[in-house]
């Protein structure tokens, strides 16, 4: 991205106007996705993926998990590495001892790759492990979800702001059915209720703002405690140090997803960070 592009996103996050530029191209997106390959193909080919590995399960087990996110660039900084490398980084995520992992696929803002998806649940099945893939997208359309799944996602992130009650209704149907647990990703508390309302099992407390995309822990301090303990909870983003994962966890969530700051580290100090990042958390257990 240029640098009038660049300057373009910045306008747009002090405007709180970002999320809306995402969703006007994902909407594109979509449209032309299904003109290209229709719903009926990606439904006949879900029928031949794997069953998909049971997040929930993982997430309730006791403990703090850390997942690990393969993303590629934000909105806010750009291409994260020039060291970028899916099938490296998961490797590198499960020798670093976490439970889960996320990858983000939206194309145009976090140069992500549907193919990404795959590659992380090949190199799973060639290292004979069995975790969790989850799919983070801007999704707005069912199509998605089917996409994701024949993908290889296990799960799928629900952003809340993005869609109304009757989409993300839709969605979280779609999902269950195809057996992805989703994950509402949630920034405030009408997110919250929304998302609660519509038969929540995994929060995902947003901590990066949806509309300017600037982070602050203390969204998971704030609405942690509104969740039903039945409810699992992940908090997602703004961890950059060992101090961060003890906060988090302190603060009595069931899984904490971190990501850029890996991915920004020399590759040689990264597994080494997630190692750091996976103790911290198994020490508030």
């Amino acid at each position: 991205m240029g640098k009038k592009g660049k300057s373009r996103l910045q306008r747009l996050r002090a405007r709180g106007k970002l999320l809306d530029e995402i969703l006007a191209w994902k909407r594109e997106e979509v449209t032309r996705k299904h003109r290209e390959r229709p719903l009926s193909i990606l439904r006949a080919l879900a029928a031949t993926v794997p069953p998909p590995a049971d997040l929930t399960a993982t997430l309730g087990e006791k403990g703090i998990h850390i997942i690990g996110e393969i993303v590629r660039a934000t909105p806010t900084h750009g291409l994260l590495s020039h060291h970028f490398d899916a099938e490296a980084l998961t490797r590198m995520y499960i020798e670093g001892g976490v439970s889960a992992l996320a990858v983000v696929t939206e194309a145009r803002f976090f140069q992500g790759r549907l193919e990404y998806v795959t590659t992380a649940k090949e190199t799973l099945s060639r290292l004979g492990v069995s975790v969790s893939v989850i799919h983070r997208d801007f999704v707005i359309d069912p199509y998605q979800v089917w996409e994701a799944r024949v993908a290889g996602a296990d799960a799928i992130a629900l952003n809340v702001t993005a869609v109304g009650d009757r989409t993300l209704r839709e969605l979280v149907r779609t999902a269950r059915a195809l057996g992805m647990e989703p994950v509402l990703e949630v920034h405030d508390e009408k997110d919250l209720t929304r998302a609660l309302a519509v038969g929540a099992r995994l929060i995902g407390i947003e901590n990066r703002d949806p509309r300017t995309f600037t982070v602050d822990l203390e969204v998971t301090e704030r609405l942690r405690p509104q969740v039903p303990s039945e409810v699992l909870v992940v908090s997602e983003g703004g961890v950059y140090t060992v101090a961060d994962v003890q906060r988090l966890a302190a603060v009595g969530v069931h899984a904490i997803l971190v990501g850029e700051a890996v991915i920004r580290a020399r590759p040689e100090d990264r597994l080494a960070t997630v190692r750091a990042w996976v103790r911290a958390a198994r020490g508030n257990t």
